[in-house]
């Protein structure tokens, strides 16, 4: 199993390839393409206050040990998705597995929610604000979903929630 380390020098040493520089240099905004993603949606406890920078720094490594993406870390919100990247392919397996660990370890601190979509991936905004990732349908209802659950739930979405 390859160290944190290891697995961010290689992630930053695909993005800083000339290639891929090339490509986002020259690349239009908004470029979204349809995938498939596998998401996990992490609340995590606020308080108290001194607690809430070692659980969030937890759910982070967690996610990354499991070679998972995390893709927006909102205030007490994270995002961790398998499937934006063809680095990252979607996997219900390593996402199931992603959530055992993350219950197992900060169950007290945090609540779940998660699922697989067929979405859409990559860049999007406009061109002076650009930012890649996956855009998750129904993350409204999906918010409303998380927010109903107790600290220590877990709750698995039908594939392809859109509420």
């Amino acid at each position: 199993m390859q160290s944190h380390e290891e697995r961010k020098a290689k992630i930053f040493e695909h993005f800083l390839s000339e290639g891929v520089l090339r490509k986002l240099e020259n690349t239009e905004v908004p470029q979204l393409a349809e995938a498939t993603i596998d998401f996990v949606l992490v609340k995590v406890r606020e308080s108290p206050w001194e607690d809430f920078q070692k659980c969030l720094d937890a759910v982070i490594n967690i996610a990354l040990d499991n070679q998972a993406i995390v893709e927006v870390i909102m205030s007490s919100l994270v995002l961790i998705t398998y499937g934006a990247t063809d680095f990252c392919p979607p996997s219900t397996e390593k996402r199931k597995c992603l959530v055992t660990e993350l219950m197992e370890q900060q169950r007290e601190n945090i609540a779940i929610i998660e699922g697989r979509q067929q979405t859409l991936a990559g860049t999007y905004g406009n061109s002076v604000r650009a930012a890649f990732g996956s855009i998750i349908r129904g993350i409204l209802g999906l918010l409303k979903e998380l927010e109903s659950l107790n600290y220590g739930a877990s709750k698995e979405m039908p594939q392809n929630y859109n509420q």
